[in-house]
Parts: structure tokens; sequence; C-alpha cells
């Protein structure tokens, strides 16, 4: 728990997000209110500096610095040595 006190209060959650998060709290065995907790602060926290998650719209993963570019060619390459 980030804080060392709780404030208790009422929200009007649309049912099938409810639903959706009582799922993940059963899953991850945890209690309902610090999954919404956890939602709501990864929702309006801005990401870490320096570490850009997605570009256009599409996720980014870590890669190592010394891992090959991969190209058209490349891929091509690994294409047609599939067919063979």
């Amino acid at each position: 728990m980030r804080d060392a006190f709780l404030v208790r209060t009422t929200l009007n959650i649309e049912d099938d997000v409810l639903e959706a998060v009582k799922a993940v709290a059963a899953r991850d065995r945890k209690p309902l209110g610090a999954v919404v907790s956890t939602m709501l602060r990864r929702a309006v926290e801005p990401p870490a500096r320096g570490k850009k998650t997605e570009r256009n719209g599409i996720p980014l993963f870590p890669v190592a610095a010394k891992a090959r570019s991969v190209t058209p060619q490349h891929i091509k390459e690994l294409l047609d040595a599939e067919e063979k």
C-alpha cells in the first residue's frame, strides 16, 4: 500500500467494468479495492521518463544493445529458407 491510510468512497461503476475488475481481483487473489487503485493509478500517472512504452500505437519491448536490426532483406531470406 502506498499511503498509511485508506479513504472510503462510493463510485458508480458500470456493470461490465465491475465484472472485469472482479475477475482480475479473483485471478490475482487481491482485494477489489487494491485492483481498482492499481488500475486507476496506471491511468493517471505519466509513464516513467526515458522509457517509451509505445510508438505510433505499437507496444515497444526492450532489446539488447547488441541486437541486430531486422531488415526487409533478412525477412526475405528467412521466408525463402522456410519454403525450401
